[in-house]
């Protein structure tokens, strides 16, 4: 907030944020494309589903109990859970692997921002990313990783996991 609002004192920009984000974050909040159609069929097909968000833990999952997800999901995790650590670092997705009993080398993570690439690359995951104009194109910035592989929509995920040999 020091930066984002610098003219405010911090914990009071905190505090006005938070109080904000409770009251429209559920009203505001819509699928990602293709999520609705994505998420049954992976979770049909017996894969272990997760969340990992830099939001605060009691805001996302509220958010996967109102878009009516909480049942595709093993784990929700943020900060909170592993010590207030956010991405970039791999602790997030280091715990969420712990909790589904799964090794890196078994796990697939999608995101959609270039912390997710750094996060993923740090817990030695692979990472598919999901263009944000659906476009299929994902350009990081210059020295950046690169993901493994770049999706137009998560609807796309069932079946490139499918002619990946992945489920």
């Amino acid at each position: 907030m020091a930066d984002l609002v610098p003219v405010a004192p911090v914990d009071e920009a905190v505090a006005r944020y938070r109080e904000h984000h409770a009251r429209v974050m559920v009203p505001q909040t819509r699928l990602m494309p293709g999520a609705a159609e994505a998420l049954p069929e992976l979770a049909r097909r017996g894969l272990c589903l997760g969340v990992c968000s830099n939001k605060r833990v009691e805001f996302t999952r509220e958010l996967v109990r109102a878009l009516g997800l909480n049942e595709y999901f093993a784990c929700v995790l943020g900060p909170d859970d592993v010590g207030g650590r956010a991405k970039p670092d791999p602790a997030m997705l280091l715990e969420g692997l712990a909790r589904l009993g799964a090794s890196a080398a078994d796990a697939l993570y999608v995101g959609d921002m270039v912390v997710d690439v750094q996060t993923a690359r740090a817990a030695g995951i692979a990472v598919w990313i999901i263009s944000n104009d659906g476009t299929g194109e994902f350009v990081p910035v210059e020295g950046e990783p690169r993901p493994d592989h770049v999706l137009r929509s998560l609807a796309e995920l069932p079946d490139l996991l499918s002619a990946a040999g992945l489920r």
